[in-house]
């Protein structure tokens, strides 16, 4: 119950948070109403208070677990996808060859035609691996884990809508929307905003003088994790796709082709991996992940 106009948070629709008027007039009354809307100052104010509570009680945590989904590469949330947008009786009607045959691509616009199994599905695999790790026979043994504090984060990729209230600065987009976006680099000398389309195998410039986007696409490749300029060569970048480390010479501002060289592949018996992500350390060092 709100203490000064005597609301019961459990009477407020999703129609009423989508209606800005309503809003703003129930923050005006009592800012409570925040703490029941997740990611408000309000909620990870309160949640902070419930995780120091439990470290006051319980001590400091031994343990700090971050999942990723992986949902492209999940074969059975796949078949479901593609079950419901289809309207199939069974998965058992659906292939592994007919997912297989699928491009990254495609896959990855199954997976965003129904977000809703999907964060299911993945809720469930967590599920699973929280209940393993809590028992005697789990991984830890006699170390299992007896109490948890779990966090749950979404990632907005390519998309330009904007949903926001007063209490928020203005967020505008400044490119065009993509697929799947990763691996910002933001070059401060000449103030560029280089990042990928990872799916797309595609790497992008976006010029704030200008205010225009160059796009590079690697046809060989099926996905690019990275694009990091080479310190002091004009013009070149490091680029990470699928297994491969590319040295790429790509000049936008001229009619030239770009230039693509190969530099090393990683784990050559390992067709199916790929990097993820990466960045250059202080010392000019490229470190970067792989799944």
């Amino acid at each position: 119950m709100f203490r000064s106009n005597n609301i019961n948070v459990g009477s407020i629709k999703r129609s009423d948070l989508e209606n800005r008027e309503f809003v703003q007039q129930t923050m005006k009354r009592n800012e409570s109403i925040l703490k029941h809307i997740p990611n408000s100052m309000q909620y990870w104010q309160s949640r902070k208070r419930d995780l120091f509570a439990m470290m006051q009680q319980l001590g400091k945590p031994t343990l700090f677990l971050t999942l990723g989904a992986s949902e492209i590469h999940w074969m059975p949330l796949l078949k479901y996808v593609f079950k419901f947008q289809h309207n199939l009786d069974s998965i058992s009607d659906i292939t592994d060859s007919a997912i297989d045959g699928m491009t990254a691509t495609d896959k990855a616009e199954l997976i965003n035609s129904d977000p809703t199994i999907c964060c299911l599905y993945f809720d469930k695999l967590v599920d699973t691996i929280i209940n393993g790790l809590k028992k005697v026979s789990g991984p830890f043994g006699k170390y299992r884990i007896l109490d948890y504090v779990r966090r749950i984060e979404f990632q907005h990729r390519g998309g330009n809508k904007n949903i926001g209230y007063s209490l928020c600065p203005e967020i505008k987009s400044i490119t065009p929307p993509v697929q799947h976006s990763e691996g910002p680099y933001w070059d401060q000398e000449n103030n560029r905003l280089y990042y990928v389309d990872t799916f797309a195998a595609t790497a992008f410039r976006w010029s704030y003088n200008s205010g225009t986007v160059a796009s590079y696409n690697l046809e060989e490749r099926n996905s690019i994790a990275i694009i990091i300029p080479i310190k002091n060569r004009e013009n070149e970048f490091l680029v990470g796709a699928d297994r491969y480390l590319y040295k790429l010479i790509w000049d936008t501002n001229t009619k030239h082709k770009a230039l693509c060289q190969k530099l090393l592949i990683i784990e050559e018996n390992k067709a199916s991996n790929q990097y993820n992500d990466g960045k250059v350390d202080s010392k000019g060092r490229l470190w970067i992940g792989k799944f």
